[in-house]
């Protein structure tokens, strides 16, 4: 289906997703080099009556049995060819999938990704040249995030 897509909507050149590029994610960023946003999202799955299946399948996060995927968009929301992966196990975390996928090697040298807090692939991205960008975590015992931490 990704190959089918991407011959019906071709992929846009750098000059127009920098025309495109939201204002927003420049005055946040301070610059444009944003090159692609990674999320990965569970999808619930009926439970199999084999035992291993149901194991590897369940998601302790979740509380059930999902199917986990994972895709990455640029920054006006277009996904580029082999950016949309299979599906995964529930118990996948999200930095192994990043691992498994090979994605930061379609990154450019020198750009930066925005994730959600559960990627932790800093380590991985320095070894590519690519800085990662997500939200800070929790503090211990603290409620809430600030509205600073938040934006």
């Amino acid at each position: 289906m990704d190959a089918a897509l991407c011959k019906i909507f071709p992929r846009p050149s750098r000059s127009q997703i920098l025309r495109a590029y939201p204002k927003q994610l420049i005055k946040a960023n301070g610059h444009a080099r944003c090159f692609l946003l990674f999320d990965a999202f569970e999808i619930f799955a009926q439970q199999s009556s084999n035992p291993n299946i149901a194991s590897i399948t369940y998601s302790n996060y979740k509380g059930h049995c999902t199917i986990k995927s994972f895709g990455a968009v640029d920054t006006i929301g277009y996904p580029h060819a082999k950016t949309i992966f299979d599906g995964r196990t529930g118990r996948h975390a999200d930095g192994s999938m990043t691992h498994e996928t090979q994605i930061l090697k379609q990154v450019s040298f020198s750009h930066t990704c925005k994730t959600d807090k559960g990627f932790l692939i800093n380590n991985k991205a320095a070894t590519e040249g690519i800085v990662i960008n997500r939200p800070k975590k929790r503090l211990r015992h603290q409620m809430q995030q600030s509205d600073v931490d938040t934006s």
